[in-house]
């Protein structure tokens, strides 16, 4: 009977072990489970948010030599790419996605190619602040090769930069949208160095001191560009950081150091601009137009405009013909008549120079014909007007202030015409 009970005992605890280890594999398994789905609405919400570029500060800093769209773009094709960066060595993107985000509405694809082109030739250089602490300095391609077939936009990176583009320990996150707001360059640059430099926890943050030669390289300037301080505050410092604080979700101030009276360096704070977010950018209720009406109604002011210069230019025409016969009027009626006689065969001699028809009615009616008047009067105009009186641009640039200009077809328009 012990015997027995001993081995009852030990079946009894047997089974508790197993339906322990059931319910151990089962919350072990809903574990899993559920960690996975975190992994994969982690992973979702990652390209979800993929309107936001991250970017390695690397990158951020890197020597401005593109233009603004060139930069706009290369910022979309890192969003674009970004989750498969190290996964795929060729990343694609159709050429209207990209003209999509860039918000280029023009049909020229020549220039898009030429952007493309000139990233590809372009060779950055990284780190030039050392933010990281670290000694890593490197050069790379912007983009290694770049591919378009059918429509279908074909690029890839360098192995070692995209290691760096997707491992950063120290990143900026760049809002897409934001980027089409600004129309400089320099703005851009500056705008994405602010932004490494936030902190979002704080919200606020700032630069270390950036000496102006390094400074000026981050813009892309050249050594030789801006050799006033003077020159570079105003048209690029103070203009950047005014349209930074107008158009994004910062606010920004520069401090100056200064070294035997000049500025040696620059540091520049940062806040949250409170008048303006990201989200206020990404929920704008107002009615959006379409691409057909905004095309229509920009073909409209255009077609206006050019009427009012054609009816601005046949009003001045008029006047300065009014004035150029009123003139020629003054100068026969103070003419004696010996005078006119003699002005009158030496247009005799000159009308043989016209064409046929005026000719053949000079010898049948002499002055009276209307075509010989016309030509008489034009003669007597080279004799005695001055350039103001018997040419038009002279004339409509002296009295009217309006520069005429010959477009190809041989019409007349005003210069810079608004």
């Amino acid at each position: 009977m012990q015997g027995e009970r001993t081995t009852y005992s030990g079946s009894k605890n047997e089974g508790y072990r197993v339906k322990e280890r059931h319910k151990y594999l089962y919350f072990s398994f809903l574990f899993i489970n559920i960690f996975c789905s975190f992994i994969i609405l982690f992973w979702r919400g990652i390209k979800l948010k993929k309107k936001e570029v991250i970017k390695h500060s690397s990158a951020i800093q890197v020597s401005n030599n593109v233009n603004l769209l060139q930069r706009r773009a290369w910022n979309i094709l890192l969003a674009h790419a970004f989750d498969d960066l190290l996964k795929k060595d060729i990343h694609t993107i159709t050429i209207k996605e990209l003209c999509d985000y860039l918000q280029y509405d023009s049909k020229d694809e020549k220039y898009i190619k030429k952007s493309l082109k000139n990233l590809a030739n372009t060779t950055v250089e990284w780190d030039l602040l050392n933010k990281n602490g670290n000694q890593d300095w490197g050069v790379a391609s912007l983009l290694a090769n770049v591919r378009i077939v059918n429509g279908i936009c074909y690029y890839s990176y360098g192995g070692i930069f995209k290691e760096q583009l997707y491992n950063p320990k120290i990143y900026a996150r760049i809002n897409l949208s934001l980027q089409n707001k600004f129309k400089s360059k320099h703005t851009l640059a500056l705008y994405e160095l602010f932004i490494d430099y936030y902190r979002v926890k704080d919200r606020c943050g700032e630069t270390p001191y950036i000496p102006l030669d390094i400074f000026k390289n981050l813009l892309g300037l050249k050594e030789t560009d801006y050799r006033r301080f003077s020159d570079l505050n105003t048209c690029i410092i103070k203009k950047s950081i005014k349209e930074i604080n107008a158009k994004s979700d910062l606010l920004v101030e520069v401090v100056y150091q200064r070294k035997e009276r000049r500025v040696a360096a620059l540091k520049f704070f940062i806040k949250e601009n409170p008048a303006f977010t990201v989200k206020a950018i990404k929920e704008d209720y107002r009615k959006k137009k379409t691409k057909f009406e905004i095309e229509k109604e920009e073909d409209r002011k255009l077609q206006d405009q050019i009427k009012k210069e054609k009816a601005l230019i046949e009003k001045l025409k008029i006047e300065f013909d009014e004035e150029y016969q009123q003139a020629i009027n003054n100068i026969l009626e103070k003419l004696s008549a010996d005078k006119i006689k003699k002005l009158e065969k030496e247009f005799g001699k000159e009308i043989i120079k016209a064409n046929k028809f005026i000719v053949q009615e000079y010898r049948n009616n002499g002055l009276k014909g209307g075509g010989v008047k016309i030509f008489f009067r034009a003669f007597i105009g080279e004799k005695f007007l001055s350039e103001e009186q018997k040419d038009l641009v002279t004339y409509v640039k002296k009295q009217k202030g309006y520069e005429l200009i010959k477009n190809e077809t041989g019409n007349y328009r005003i210069k810079n015409y608004e």
